[in-house]
């Protein structure tokens, strides 16, 4: 099993997204803090895709030429 670490909050991201899209719609500080939970959430999906996409790499390169272990 590899070790993923962002992965596991996938799970949050949709009901961060729906959460700060409600702040930012209202004024003062609400709006400050949905706009981060938003880019929280970006960096969250982003962060994921990548250790996806380089265990996948990674599984890859073991296929063709063996664990590097």
């Amino acid at each position: 099993m590899r070790n993923y670490r962002l992965t596991s909050l996938l799970f949050f991201v949709p009901f961060m997204a729906i959460s700060g899209i409600d702040r930012v719609q209202e004024a003062g500080w609400a709006r400050l803090w949905g706009a981060a939970e938003i880019l929280l959430a970006v960096c969250i999906l982003a962060g994921a895709a990548r250790e996806i996409r380089t265990g996948l790499v990674r599984r890859k390169e073991e296929r063709t030429t063996g664990p590097s272990d």
